[in-house]
């Protein structure tokens, strides 16, 4: 009898680990986007499609368009859209900013600073890695020139770097001349790489030889 009911519990193991295996396996084909979060301050609220969240976490979650709300007491709250895609990972990285500008949160909680630089830091390479699609030219600079002509008579240095700016003409190119005699060798290196005012860029030629410093031509 003992025997029997020791091959009976056995068994009974066995569906109990096969239906729970099962569901995991359910579960995890259910949810199968996982979202990480990273907001500061660590007491915000992360609210995603009315559910609460931890601050700073890696969360499965069913594909699908969530609604993002972010709160924390004294801070400008952030809202706004999250796509999660099936096997793919997407990040919620946000910091919130005080409502008083002369609080010193982020000066005293350094632990909240860090996570605030780490999301500036990802915003920062995020920008980067869209501008360098559009703007390739990115990708070269900033490329700097400094050379003597062949008979020693005559110094070649300039620069070639970019500004981002708000508005339409938001990436710029800036071409710093030091020697003033480096314009047109700019100008014809970036015409090499496709890059001109005729083809939409904003190109900025700044004359550092002199005493108009910061005097601009096109």
């Amino acid at each position: 009898m003992n025997k029997k009911w020791w091959v009976i519990g056995g068994v009974a193991a066995v569906v109990v680990i096969l239906v729970v295996s099962l569901g995991f396996m359910i579960m995890n084909a259910i949810n199968s986007a996982t979202v990480s979060v990273t907001v500061a301050p660590s007491v915000a609220k992360v609210m995603i499609s009315g559910r609460e969240y931890g601050a700073v976490g890696t969360y499965k979650m069913a594909p699908g368009e969530y609604e993002v709300e972010i709160t924390a007491e004294g801070f400008k709250s952030k809202s706004g859209k999250l796509v999660a895609k099936a096997n793919e990972s997407v990040s919620v990285q946000l910091y919130l900013e005080p409502e008083d500008s002369d609080s010193d949160w982020y000066k005293t909680h350094p632990e909240d600073a860090l996570v605030m630089g780490e999301v500036k830091n990802a915003e920062t390479v995020k920008t980067l890695e869209a501008l360098g699609e559009k703007y390739p030219i990115l990708g070269e600079l900033p490329y700097r020139v400094e050379y003597y002509t062949k008979d020693y008579s005559n110094k070649i240095q300039y620069t070639v770097t970019y500004e981002l700016k708000d508005g339409d003409a938001g990436f710029v190119i800036v071409i710093k001349d030091y020697m003033g005699n480096g314009r047109e060798l700019a100008l014809s290196w970036l015409n090499e790489r496709g890059v001109s005012e005729a083809g939409g860029y904003v190109i900025r030629y700044v004359d550092m030889s002199g005493e108009g410093l910061g005097a601009s031509a096109k």
